[in-house]
Formats: structure tokens, C-alpha cells, sequence
């Protein structure tokens, strides 16, 4: 087996032990008795949007999950695994800082957290002309703010990373910051209670400064020896459909809006998507959904527009 495979199957097998949480159980809830006990150490998402990694009430909301699929054509000879996944170990937290009674009437750092991830998105074939990947690893460093003047909570995250593809050819650095705000009372990051019984939501928004220099750019469209520095960020509607009515209580909905500017180069990338998933079980350790991409991939510079049935997988 060449090195490449073993890269490949290295990743998919890293993505493969799942479970889930399902939308009826992803309402934020600021009170929590559980909220200072020992949460999740190890989580599987297919982004960063659908991870907390200190807050379990908010990491439950509805996540899309790790796509993970495998063709073996024995008319052409040929193999291909397609993977959109991100994971996360958390190596220390606090969810309770500080200790204590909080302060009153001014921001305070409410919680934090420091975790290793990994981001593998792209394909890997036996025909090299039409591969397009990314692997990424970093650490995460994340605070959380709470009693801002507009926002019940506001995380803050930092992320120092390396970027390569499958095959291990990319060569490029990078750091990212990020600012999500949390306002429950518009139904920003969670809601309080749900809007109704056959229809609920919320929705999210993330933005985010990217600063990244490529040596190599592998099996990607970035371009070698240039420094790029990504301005923007991403909105998110989640929803669960037809809650208890005629037997549908699994059925979610996530929709989302990327832009994001460099400022070295004056290029722009957007990305559309849609998703509509159903959760195998009331647990939601396992959906299928279907999904529309109409963008530019940011990390790769890949140009899509293309329709996908998927089984997702999430921990």
C-alpha cells in the first residue's frame, strides 16, 4: 500500500466510531445544573459551527454530521472516498470560570477551553487530475465572554494550523480568530423555548480573520509561494420540521451563507448550501440527508455546484 492510501485510510478510519444528539435536545439553556460536571471529551462534526468544545447544551444543536463515502468501480479499475469531517479532542476546559460568585454588571470570562481538530474535506481517486483535498490540523483556544451589553455570551477563538491535503503534497501555515455571538432572546445561537410545535429554529453567525502562506499548494487551486488573508464569515439557519406531528419528529433542515474577501489578492468566495437530513433514530447518532453546494471552497479554491446524498455519522 503506497504512502498516499495509507493517508487516506488513516482519515477515514479516524471518522469512522460515531454517535449524535438530535435537535430536541439542542435548546441553550444558560441555567444548568450539569453545566460544571465533566462534558465530552472527543467530538466528530462536519464543521466547526456544529461544535462547542466546553458547552454540551450548545454543541448538541443539531449537527449535520461526518460524511464519509467509497466507490470501488471494478469496470474502470478505479477507487475514490470522499470525506467532509472535522474532529475535535478537548485537552482542558473550565465551563464555570470563575469561581465563584460572577461579577455583576460587567463582561467576565464565563468559561474556557483548549482542544486539538482536524478538518479533512475533498476527495481521494486513483486519478489525480480531479483531486481535490485538504487536511488540517490545529489547536483551538477558546474563551467565552458572558454579560456583554448586547449578547448573552460571545466565544472567542484562536487557531494556529497547519494545511495539507490526503496525500501529505500541501505545505502551507495559517491563524485563524473567530467571534460568535450568542442572543437567545432572538434566537441567536439556541432559543429559550421552541417557536412552535411543527416548525422550530435558530440560527448562527461567525465571523472570522484568516491569514494563511502556502509553500506548496498540492492538490488544491491556491497558489504557491502567496500569502492569503481571508476577511468574513458564515450564517446559519437550523430548523427541525413537522415536530411530533404524523411521525416526523426527526427531520432537520440546515441552510448556510459563506463570503469571505482576501485582502492581499481582492478575490472573493462565496458558498451556498442546503441540507435536508433525517435522523435514523431518536438519538440522531446517524442520518441521511440531501444536500446543494454552489460555491467556492475557501481552503482549496475548488469551484462547485453539485447535488449529494450522504450518510453522516456524528459523535
Amino acid at each position: 500500500m503506497t504512502r498516499s492510501r495509507n493517508v487516506a485510510w488513516a482519515t477515514m478510519i479516524g471518522v469512522a466510531l460515531v454517535l449524535g444528539a438530535p435537535f430536541s435536545n439542542s435548546t441553550v439553556v444558560m441555567a444548568n445544573d450539569d453545566a460544571c460536571a465533566r462534558q465530552q471529551g472527543f467530538y466528530l462534526r462536519r464543521d466547526k459551527l456544529d461544535i462547542s468544545i466546553y458547552n454540551a447544551s450548545i454543541d448538541a444543536a443539531a449537527a449535520e454530521g461526518a460524511a464519509i463515502s467509497y466507490t470501488g468501480d471494478r469496470e474502470n479499475d478505479t477507487e475514490t472516498a470522499e470525506i467532509q469531517a472535522l474532529a475535535a479532542w478537548v485537552l482542558a476546559r473550565n465551563p464555570c470560570s470563575p469561581v465563584g460568585d460572577a461579577p455583576i454588571g460587567r463582561p467576565y470570562v464565563s468559561g474556557y477551553a483548549f482542544a486539538l481538530s482536524v478538518l479533512g474535506d475533498g476527495t481521494l481517486t486513483a486519478d489525480r487530475t480531479d483531486e481535490k483535498s485538504v487536511l488540517k490540523p490545529g489547536l483551538d483556544a477558546q474563551i467565552e465572554i458572558a454579560n456583554g451589553p448586547i449578547f448573552d455570551l460571545q466565544y472567542l477563538t484562536a487557531t494556529p494550523y497547519y494545511q495539507t491535503d490526503f496525500r501529505g503534497e500541501a505545505q502551507a501555515y495559517g491563524f485563524s480568530a473567530s467571534w460568535q455571538p450568542y442572543q437567545l432572546d432572538w434566537r441567536l445561537g439556541g432559543r429559550y423555548t421552541p417557536f412552535s410545535r411543527p416548525f422550530d429554529f435558530f440560527y448562527q453567525l461567525k465571523l472570522e480573520a484568516d491569514g494563511l502562506r502556502v509553500n506548496n499548494p498540492g492538490l488544491t487551486d491556491l497558489t504557491a509561494d502567496t500569502d492569503y488573508f481571508w476577511l468574513g464569515g458564515t450564517a446559519m439557519l437550523r430548523a427541525s420540521l413537522f415536530n411530533g406531528l404524523l411521525g416526523w419528529d426527526r427531520l432537520l433542515w440546515v441552510t448556510s451563507y459563506t463570503y469571505f474577501d482576501d485582502t492581499n489578492s481582492k478575490q472573493s468566495v462565496r458558498m451556498f448550501t442546503t441540507n435536508l437530513g433525517y435522523n435514523f433514530s431518536k438519538e440522531g447518532k446517524t442520518s441521511i440527508s440531501v444536500e446543494y453546494q454552489n460555491g467556492t471552497e475557501r481552503d482549496t479554491l475548488e469551484k462547485l455546484n453539485q447535488y449529494l446524498v450522504t450518510l453522516n455519522v456524528k459523535y
